[in-house]
């Protein structure tokens, strides 16, 4: 106590859990992402599209609605692609039965 070892221990605790805590936020922030489904019939529009790995880091807000999609349609994730219409907003899921287009919306 002499040498306040103490209160570094606390500094370095409390700062420590803030941090943790600002990670979950982060975190949560990242899992409540909003979208909707829409039903694609005509996919002839769709064909000149970028594909995109929805697994790869810089996509991995499209795995929640990628889940979601092949848990209502009843589909396999390797016959699962996803391609990109517009940057960070809009993407189409496809699989070999079925397509919906995915947007991305801010409140």
């Amino acid at each position: 106590k002499s040498k306040n070892v103490h209160l570094l221990y606390r500094e370095v605790k409390a700062r420590f859990k803030k941090k943790v805590k600002v990670d979950e936020k982060l975190n949560e922030s990242d899992h409540k992402s909003k979208y909707t489904f829409e039903k694609v019939a005509d996919l002839q529009w769709y064909d000149k599209l970028e594909e995109v790995d929805f697994r790869k880091n810089s996509f991995s807000f499209l795995k929640q609605s990628v889940c979601d999609f092949l848990y209502t349609s009843s589909e396999h994730i390797s016959n699962i692609v996803t391609l990109e219409i517009e940057k960070d907003k809009t993407y189409l899921v496809k699989g070999k039965l079925n397509t919906s287009k995915v947007t991305f919306y801010n409140d």
